[in-house]
């Protein structure tokens, strides 16, 4: 008798607590005529209650007064509770969790659990939110079954009213913060996905209010703006008769706030949803180029506390030309056309501080090589993978115009610098460090960019033969137009006599 009653006063300690201070409103079913109460201080919105009587009670006195219970044991029970020749029930010691003297085992659980499975249940009833309360209960030992959780809450009610917490519901965790294109070119909207799953209370006891995300929307995220707010309970987005879409916005702090509960302190959702935030921005010209790429960071949390955080980052690259003579140096003049648009303010076109262009989607640009960027064409924010051909329209006075296209190809890199060097044969051919001849040395330096690059040489025009001055060509010349001439004047006489 004494176990028993240890046993049901450990489980009570340890699965409930007072809970009349968690909600306003209630919500009382009433099972029979009886004088006790079970009530659920934390009952999960949308979920199930069932109860179910296991023993029979009789009390003396009121709060912690004497008690005994009896009836018939379940076969499937027997392992944890025995009767004695006055038909007492207590409890065996398979029914203790190893070293407690008050704490059902794991297996004893599972077999309340499956023992409830196959009754009828007293009462049944879906939560509203509040406290739930099931009231005329005659003394006994029952057991509250939940359909959010595989494990029993196991309880009496005898001393006359039993509060409890419902130890089935989940714990809050964050789940992902994840962008939909991780490769990405300026002016392009990107999507962001975070997700969390949710609970109605904090370890079972505090009630949440409220969950909340901040995400840093840095400067290289324009015009950021949220698509969606949507709780799921089932967590399936492709299941969507369960969803409840909610609109909000970023605050002044950059911070999404969803309320979970009413004014009355219910809860407004199913314990255990899924909650998907969607929202986007567009990639502006401060994006960083390569390197460690661009991360925005997003801190989660509930009731104003943080609780987690994540991130996630997406890239964008950039492409070079430099332009140079066969000697290896820098060739202003040279114009190419490139197979997309550019950057411009009021048509001109935008430049950074390393003088580099910024891609702004389909189109064509002309550009040109100028001293003053050292005949090097940079252009920002391109998707890498894949080649860019790009045409030169017109090569400086007295070299050849290139007659096949160059291909530049954005590719991904780790660096947040360029620094390249090429090799000069004599006639201005690209060569690799294994030539043996004498070479000359090409170098390019960005501190401030990762880029593909590419040479570029053009060379100049071929030149006819000559002698260097005039000489006697010009005698040539006239005598050739006097023999011509004397010839025709011939044939003329020859012709006149003729006749």
């Amino acid at each position: 008798m004494k176990g028993l009653k240890k046993l049901l006063t450990g489980i009570l300690a340890a699965t409930l607590i007072m809970g009349s201070s968690l909600t306003v409103c209630a919500q009382d079913v009433a099972v029979s005529d009886g004088n006790a109460t079970i009530s659920i201080g934390n009952a999960a919105r949308g979920e199930t209650y069932k109860i179910f009587k296991l023993f029979d009670a009789t009390v003396t006195g009121t709060s912690g007064g004497s008690i005994a219970y009896t009836g018939e044991i379940p076969t499937t029970l027997s392992a944890y509770f025995t009767k004695d020749n006055s038909g007492n029930i207590t409890a065996t010691a398979d029914a203790f969790k190893a070293g407690s003297t008050t704490e059902l085992s794991d297996n004893a659980k599972a077999a309340i659990k499956a023992w409830a499975d196959s009754q009828t249940a007293l009462k049944s009833v879906e939560s509203d939110g509040s406290k739930l309360t099931f009231t005329g209960l005659p003394y006994g030992y029952y057991v509250v079954t939940t359909t959010q959780g595989d494990q029993a809450i196991t309880v009496d009610s005898t001393n006359p009213n039993a509060e409890l917490v419902d130890k089935n519901t989940s714990t809050p965790t964050f789940l992902y913060k994840k962008v939909d294109n991780k490769n990405v070119y300026i002016g392009e909207v990107v999507n962001y996905t975070v997700a969390f799953k949710t609970s109605n209370y904090e370890n079972g006891k505090t009630l949440i209010e409220s969950y909340y995300i901040t995400d840093t929307l840095p400067d290289f995220l324009a015009n950021a703006a949220v698509d969606s707010v949507v709780i799921d309970n089932d967590g399936d987005e492709k299941t969507t008769n369960d969803q409840t879409s909610v609109t909000l916005a970023f605050d002044e702090n950059k911070t999404i706030t969803i309320p979970w509960i009413d004014q009355d302190r219910n809860s407004l959702y199913k314990n255990g949803a899924t909650v998907f935030i969607k929202y986007h921005g567009t990639v502006t010209k401060k994006a960083a180029i390569a390197g460690n790429g661009n991360t925005n960071h997003v801190d989660w949390g509930y009731n104003g506390v943080k609780k987690d955080e994540g991130e996630d980052t997406f890239k964008t690259y950039a492409i070079a030309i430099k332009k140079v003579d066969q000697n290896g140096n820098p060739l202003a003049g040279a114009k190419f056309s490139f197979p997309f648009a550019i950057l411009t303010e009021n048509g001109t076109p935008v430049t950074l501080e390393d003088g580099s262009y910024i891609y702004a989607g389909e189109g064509t640009t002309e550009l040109e090589t100028t001293k003053a960027n050292g005949a090097v064409i940079v252009v920002r924010g391109l998707k890498s993978g894949a080649d860019v051909y790009v045409t030169e329209t017109e090569a400086p006075n007295g070299y050849n115009k290139l007659t096949e296209r160059v291909k530049v190809t954005p590719q991904e890199t780790s660096a947040t610098t360029t620094h390249r060097t090429w090799l000069l044969d004599k006639n201005g051919n690209i060569v690799d460090g294994s030539y043996t001849e004498k070479t000359t040395e090409v170098k390019y330096d960005n501190d401030i960019i990762a880029a593909e690059v590419t040479l570029v040489v053009n060379k100049t025009g071929s030149l006819l033969p000559s002698t260097g001055g005039i000489g006697t060509t010009i005698f040539y010349i006239l005598g050739g137009i006097l023999i011509v001439a004397g010839v025709a004047y011939f044939m003329v006489r020859r012709k006149v006599n003729a006749e």
